[in-house]
């Protein structure tokens, strides 16, 4: 990491400790890789609950949801007063149908999966989506 500042004589330094403690980065659940804030004991760091799209599906068909990179959980809610849809990966393959959501119910999933939602009915089926994200 480095700080640079135009007003003083050193234009850059690199930095590796933090209050005499290295800077620890990497990728995955670890931390190796990702730049990390600690947050105290007596501190609260608040997600962010996001309104998303708005899905129609079609009757007999279907349509893919990605949710945002940021996203630690989706929200959705099937609209519909009648038909059931359907929640699945968007790489399942065959006659798998997933997760039926009934008519007015909702369902939070951890996932930042890209999913697919069919729908089996005769007519187009509203789905609204919210995400919450971490940032």
């Amino acid at each position: 990491m480095y700080i640079s500042n135009p007003n003083a004589a050193v234009t850059a330094s690199d930095i590796t400790k933090f209050g005499g403690v290295a800077v620890s980065t990497g990728t995955g659940v670890g931390g190796a890789g990702i730049p990390r804030v600690t947050a105290a004991i007596d501190s609260f760091v608040a997600p962010v609950f996001v309104t998303g799209p708005v899905l129609t599906v079609p009757a007999a068909d279907k349509a893919d949801y990605t949710p945002d990179p940021a996203a630690v959980a989706v929200i959705f809610t099937n609209t519909d007063a009648s038909q059931v849809v359907y929640l699945r990966d968007q790489v399942a393959t065959g006659g798998v149908k997933g997760i039926g959501l009934n008519p007015g119910a909702s369902i939070t999933l951890p996932t930042t999966a890209a999913l697919r939602l069919t729908n089996g009915g005769a007519s187009s089926v509203v789905v609204t989506v919210n995400e919450l994200r971490s940032s």
